[in-house]
């Protein structure tokens, strides 16, 4: 009870919620080594009904996410991601080229749609109201499974303009950062889908309250990562959809795909179609390596031994 008290504010009203997720995590590990207890059980304390293992281990893979200026360097990465099996992908927008960027994408992929492979979209916030309409538009019937984050945080109104005028279904992301967030855009009937990050959520616990708030409204959500995350947050990222299911889509677990420098004995990275196993062990399952944890330490380390 005390973990899920963390605060989600400071002193000044300002959101800390990724300072809350390091703190919460951490706490986490700790109950769990010290007193032999799995995170997983952390469903029940909350009393979130139906929420529990095996969640969306067996449904669900890690998507491959396509950036990059260059429509030929985009190709490249659709064939590599797809050698090695992967079948749900993201494509980041919000350039002056995204038409062309899209056609590339979708185009590479068109024959392995019918197996199941899909293509969504994240603007980041990159588009004006205008821009967003004009883009959906040109992209209806296109196979898109939905676009996140079209606008900046903060016009959230603009979007039921955009949910009126056009068909794709809409993703919030960074406008999704508390379960006041999400209570509102319920509310204002633009709610189609979430992206729950657990460093941008608050933790592990807030997002195991949020994916449950929104599967109860029929709400599509998806677990999201930040780049470049260590694998104590992807860890805990698997342990989540060990607990959740009816994950739409599934980021993270990138391991050395990104990171050349963990903080982990054993980094963890999904495997072949972004297939992925449940880790073992006590507390998220990762053991830290003391040395590389003090590489990247800008402070004293002090340790809590248990």
């Amino acid at each position: 009870e005390r973990i899920d008290a963390l605060p989600f504010f400071d002193d000044a009203g300002r959101v800390m919620c990724a300072a809350r997720a390091g703190v919460e995590l951490a706490l986490l590990d700790a109950y769990s080594r010290f007193f032999r207890r799995d995170i997983g059980e952390a469903a029940g304390w909350l009393g979130l009904a139906g929420l529990g293992s095996p969640g969306s281990t067996n449904r669900v893979r890690y998507s491959g996410v396509l950036s990059g200026d260059s429509v030929i360097r985009l190709r490249r990465s659709v064939r590599k991601m797809r050698w090695f099996g992967l079948r749900d992908f993201k494509l980041k927008v919000g350039y002056a080229d995204d038409l062309e960027r899209v056609s590339a994408v979708a185009g590479a992929l068109r024959r392995a749609v019918r197996s199941g492979v899909t293509l969504r979209l994240d603007a980041n916030g990159g588009w004006s109201i205008e821009r967003a309409i004009e883009m959906c538009r040109a992209l209806e019937g296109r196979l898109i499974a939905c676009i996140e984050q079209p606008l900046p945080p903060g016009r959230e109104e603009q979007l039921i303009r955009l949910k009126n005028e056009t068909r794709l279904p809409i993703m919030h992301d960074e406008s999704l950062v508390t379960q006041a967030n999400a209570e509102r855009l319920h509310r204002m009937g633009i709610a189609d889908a979430f992206n729950i990050r657990l460093s941008k959520n608050g933790g592990f616990l807030p997002s195991l309250r949020l994916a449950h708030w929104a599967g109860k409204r029929g709400i599509q959500h998806q677990l999201g990562c930040m780049v470049g995350e260590t694998s104590i947050l992807s860890a805990a990222g698997r342990k989540y959809l060990e607990c959740v299911p009816g994950v739409w889509f599934a980021e993270g677990s990138y391991g050395r795909f990104l990171l050349t420098g963990d903080v982990v004995k054993r980094p963890i990275r999904f495997g072949y179609g972004g297939r992925f196993r449940a880790l073992s062990g006590p507390g998220w399952g990762v053991e830290v390596d003391k040395a590389l944890l003090r590489r990247y330490t800008a402070g004293p380390v002090a340790e809590m031994l248990f």
